[in-house]
């Protein structure tokens, strides 16, 4: 992947006003950060009966690539999906602009629509609650009977000074922003 490097401010010029020591505050980002995505299903037309009606609940977002709201939710749905990854519930969703059939079949008229799909026979609802992680893990919890794990991604903060600041700030192995104070 591309190595990113977000720089606030100017090495060259803590340079030029003579500091010997610069402290620098750095947060790597990556470890574990793109892990949750893989928790959340992708339903299509061809796999979305066999995933959704396999005698476990489910979840289903309908959404479309461009929507601002459906971006927004996207980090949290993706912390929903590890939370229930090794639980008998499935976190799926629906490119409904891919998947038109699908969005008719389940009457989607804007994104993102939620819908849970009890197991078994149960009727499809709509989910209606908050859009954030508590209050996803604490419908579906309702729902189950199950304990949602929320793990917070990994993420580390450290100082930086002129013996590390390469090493650690340039490394092609991680995301790194680096605040200047």
């Amino acid at each position: 992947g591309k190595r990113r490097v977000a720089l606030e401010g100017r090495l060259g010029c803590a340079r030029a006003h003579g500091a010997k020591k610069m402290a620098l505050r750095v947060a790597l980002l990556g470890v574990g950060l793109g892990l949750a995505a893989a928790e959340v299903v992708v339903l299509t037309d061809k796999n979305f009966d066999s995933i959704v009606d396999a005698g476990k609940p489910a979840l289903v977002e309908f959404y479309a690539p461009w929507c601002g709201h459906c971006k927004s939710l996207a980090p949290t749905y993706e912390e929903l999906g590890a939370a229930y990854s090794s639980d008998d519930v499935i976190i799926a969703k629906v490119d409904a602009t891919e998947e038109k059939d699908l969005a008719k079949r389940f009457e989607v008229r804007g994104y993102p629509t939620l819908k849970w799909f009890p197991a078994g026979a149960g009727s499809v609802t709509d989910y209606n609650s908050g859009r954030g992680i508590d209050a996803f893990v604490s419908f579906i919890d309702g729902e189950t009977g199950l304990k949602g794990k929320v793990v917070k991604p990994k993420q580390s903060v450290m100082d930086l000074n002129e013996s590390n600041f390469a090493s650690v700030a340039l490394d092609d192995t991680k995301d790194v922003l680096v605040e200047f104070y």
